[in-house]
């Protein structure tokens, strides 16, 4: 065959390998209440916070893998991925999920964006249940950095995990350093979640959030964030 033959050729398989690609791209999700939750619940201000002290993260440890607990739409994953880490990023709804699976492909960010419940996580499957380990079994260990912003108090309340099950849990994911952001039950939207249990959650403070973080970890830094004294903390494992 001809170099002309064989260009038409190869020209004619790329054609019908992008119908079929094309073919298989999932569908346009519709939004949910998470899609633009980013955008309108907290200030610019706020979110721009997040954004500069995971960047901070980033070039201080220099991790090589990252795992983005509660990504939403991947914001925080962005910046990570431009840092130049490998990042996991898991969230349980499906929508964000897949809004940020689009702009990692757009943009070719190593993000891989998973379906994944953190409270209730992807079990192990297929043959007595070895075929395919759970998340749990690959993810224990494998990260240089954790990151759960915002996450914390969604576990305590929607899950009714304790504190310090939360913070184990972190600890045992991460080879290093784990980001959490704790937000008091003053925050507004612990309130929504706690829907009028207020009591229940008295005994969450600062200082006993703090106490349950030395059981793991050292403190290296303390950031109060601008909204509700909510605090993100940088930890690194005992």
């Amino acid at each position: 065959m001809d170099a002309e033959k064989a260009a038409y050729v190869l020209h004619a398989l790329f054609r019908r390998l992008r119908r079929d690609l094309d073919r298989v791209q999932p569908e346009a999700q519709p939004a949910s209440a998470w899609t633009e939750y980013a955008d309108i619940a907290h200030p610019s201000a706020y979110s721009d916070a997040k954004r500069r002290l995971i960047n901070e993260v980033a070039r201080e440890f220099h991790p090589a893998t990252v795992l983005d607990v509660g990504c939403n739409t991947g914001e925080l994953s962005i910046v990570l991925a431009n840092a130049g880490c490998a990042v996991v990023s898991i969230d349980s709804n499906a929508q964000v999920v897949e809004h940020l699976w689009t702009r990692a492909r757009h943009e070719r960010l190593d993000i891989l964006p998973l379906v994944v419940d953190i409270a209730d996580p992807t079990p192990a499957r297929g043959w007595a249940n070895r075929e395919r380990p759970s998340f749990l079994d690959r993810a224990v260990g494998q990260f240089d950095v954790v990151v759960a912003m915002a996450v914390v108090h969604h576990l305590f309340v929607t899950a009714g995990v304790p504190v310090d099950k939360i913070i184990g849990l972190f600890a045992d994911l991460s080879r290093g350093v784990v980001v959490l952001e704790f937000v008091p039950p003053s925050d507004a939207h612990f309130q929504q979640l706690a829907r009028g249990r207020d009591a229940l959650y008295a005994g969450l403070t600062r200082a006993s959030f703090e106490a349950a973080l030395e059981e793991r970890f050292r403190v290296l830094r303390a950031v109060e964030l601008p909204v509700d004294q909510r605090v993100a903390y940088v930890l690194e494992k005992r």
